[in-house]
């Protein structure tokens, strides 16, 4: 990956305003509809760096303008954001509003930075499968379901609705990083064997997240 990014290129740095969490859907119809769920965020506590405007805030297509009839304010819209720590952008052309920085909190501590670094440094991907890091583990090949943030996080999303607990894989063998290597879970502090499938609980406030054994990742319990 190295020599490839060397070849075509490497990725940007990560500027600090994009590195939090990002809230889009297909389409926000009004200026009110999208202030209301940067609103939302705020009454709950919620960290959001970014909010969306999608396609068909234009009065015709080709024409990057807002509506006025929809989006009546632009300017105060993007200060009430600013206010609650959030920027606004549009992926289809001006406005582009990235505005004030929030508090990015678990995202922020564990290694959005340090790995966008290392994306930039050396093309190594930030979010990639169990067989980039454990290429001997036929198993860590068929999973398509989780998961490693950098070399040291693995994550297992819950993707069903309802669900409160998952299969995971935990790797076992040699890596290009050490051997034996050992996972501890990040919320209980764990240490399921290598090389087996588990139950991982996946109550609604977590998801299933395991640290390479050793490794100091900082994440909240909230």
């Amino acid at each position: 990956m190295s020599l490839y990014a060397d070849i075509m290129g490497h990725a940007p740095t990560l500027p600090d305003w994009a590195a939090g969490f990002w809230q889009c859907k297909l389409r926000y119809r009004t200026q009110e509809e999208l202030l209301n769920v940067a609103r939302e965020y705020k009454s709950r506590g919620l960290p959001l760096s970014v909010i969306v405007i999608d396609f068909f805030h234009w009065t015709k297509m080709g024409d990057w303008k807002f509506d006025p009839e929809c989006w009546p304010d632009p300017k105060a819209m993007a200060q009430e954001l600013g206010d609650m720590g959030c920027g606004s952008w549009s992926p289809s052309g001006p406005p582009s509003i990235p505005t004030a920085r929030t508090s990015m909190r678990c995202w922020n501590e564990v290694c959005s930075f340090e790995q966008m670094r290392v994306a930039h440094e050396t093309g190594l991907p930030p979010m990639h499968p169990l067989f980039f890091d454990f290429p001997d583990d036929e198993i860590c090949w068929s999973v398509e379901d989780q998961f490693f943030l950098g070399p040291d996080i693995l994550v297992a999303p819950v993707l069903f609705s309802g669900a409160r607990s998952r299969e995971v894989y935990i790797p076992e063998g040699t890596d290009c990083h050490s051997k034996g290597t050992k996972w501890v879970c990040a919320w209980t502090e764990e240490r399921p064997g290598g090389g087996q499938w588990i139950t991982a609980d996946a109550p609604l406030e977590r998801i299933p997240v395991y640290v390479r054994a050793g490794k100091k990742i900082p994440l909240r319990k909230r």
